[in-house]
């Protein structure tokens, strides 16, 4: 397990998207998740804002 992790971590494995593309239901909690990340990174600033980016 731990392999499949890193290996995906550092893009040896990459994910067919295209299945998660046709799911309204991915496609909204998608957009959800980065429409947050953004409100949170205009919060976040000096070493909150790093811890949060890597």
């Amino acid at each position: 397990m731990r392999k499949v992790l890193e290996d995906l971590y550092f893009g040896e494995i990459q994910l067919n998207i295209s299945n998660y593309d046709e799911n309204p239901h991915w496609k909204k909690s998608a957009q959800i998740a980065d429409e947050n990340e953004e409100i949170l990174l205009r919060l976040l600033d000096g070493k909150e804002k790093s811890c949060f980016l890597t």
